[in-house]
This record gives C-alpha cells, sequence and structure tokens, in this order.
C-alpha cells in the first residue's frame, strides 16, 4: 500500500488520505468483479510497530485525544477493547473506499496504515455486513458524548 503520506498525516487526516494498492500479478484475477463494491476491508501489517509496543496489553485510547480530552481523562482498556495500533499480533483492518481499479492497482480513500505497510487480503465490504442492533461500551459512549466525536 502507497500513499507517500508522513506518519503526522496518517494519525490526524486518515479519513482523507488516498492509497494505492497493487496487486502482484499472480493473484490480480482475484480482483474480478471487485469494481461494484463501494468500500473495501483491508487486513495489512502492521510493519513498522515496534517489538515493546507488541507486549503492551493495556492502553489509552489516544485515538479520543484529537477531540480535545486529556490523557489524564482516558480510561484504561485492553487492547482488544480498542482499535490501538498496539496488540501482540500487528495485523491492521481498516474499511476504505474503493476510489477505482486500474488492471491491478486498486485507488482507496480512507486509508489508517503507514506508507509500505503490506496488504494481506482484501474482502468487499458488501450490504449484508451491516449489524442491526450493534452497541459501543458504556465507557466508549461516553467519550463519545462527552468530545461530540463523529458518529456515521
Amino acid at each position: 500500500m502507497r500513499h507517500g503520506a508522513t506518519d503526522d498525516v496518517v494519525k490526524e487526516q486518515w479519513a482523507e488520505l488516498v492509497a494505492r494498492v497493487e496487486i502482484l500479478d499472480p493473484y490480480a484475477e482475484g480482483l474480478t468483479a471487485i469494481d461494484g463494491f463501494s468500500h473495501l476491508i483491508l487486513l495489512f501489517w502492521m510493519h513498522r510497530l515496534p517489538e515493546e509496543a507488541r507486549q503492551r496489553l493495556v492502553v489509552k485510547p489516544r485515538g479520543m485525544l484529537r477531540h480535545g480530552l486529556s490523557l489524564e481523562e482516558l480510561p484504561t482498556i485492553g487492547v482488544f477493547a480498542c482499535d490501538s495500533p498496539a496488540r501482540p499480533n500487528p495485523i491492521g483492518l481498516t474499511i476504505t473506499e474503493l476510489v477505482s481499479r486500474e488492471g491491478r492497482t486498486l485507488t482507496i480513500r480512507g486509508v489508517d496504515a503507514y506508507d509500505g505497510a503490506p496488504v494481506l487480503d482484501i474482502k468487499p465490504y458488501s450490504l449484508d455486513r451491516l449489524v442491526s442492533g450493534a452497541k459501543d461500551a458504556p465507557w466508549h459512549e461516553e467519550l463519545i458524548r462527552r468530545t461530540g466525536a463523529r458518529r456515521v
């Protein structure tokens, strides 16, 4: 996955970040009929995650800092209760908009991965994946309420 953006741009402006994913020739046929989907699920390897971050099991959800909260206001939670990059297995997951496909190259928007992250798998985000009745944990609902963070 290539976008050329700095780490700070990835952290702060990932929703607008446009990247290109080039599929290797032996797998190009796997893109057949992907064009009609508006969004894709990408699994990628967080290739720059330091080993010490892989040992961390509790974190503060630092993504909420950009919404005006201080570090002291954030709860301490387990890595499996958030989307922190610090985790034992550095596999990232992101849902991106499929902007276009040209041969074996996908152009996507909304990438929260560093430049050069290897893509492990691509799946279409289809409407049958929508989950009715999904809810947030109370601590997360409270942070969203306090910050007015964007809800989809």
